[in-house]
C-alpha cells in the first residue's frame, strides 16, 4: 500500500519496484528509497 502523502512519481516508482520478479527488498525499505516515507516525517 503506497501512502495517501505520496507523490504520483514515487508511488509508480515504489510499485513498480515491487512487481518487479528479481526483486527481493522488502515494501518498507521499497517506500523509503523512493521517497514515500518524506513527506510523513516531514509533518
Amino acid at each position: 500500500m503506497i501512502p495517501p502523502h505520496a507523490t504520483p512519481d514515487a508511488a509508480r516508482a515504489a510499485m513498480a519496484e515491487a512487481v518487479r520478479a528479481d526483486n527481493v527488498t522488502p515494501a518498507e525499505q521499497i517506500l523509503i528509497d523512493t521517497g514515500t516515507d518524506r513527506a510523513a516525517s516531514e509533518t
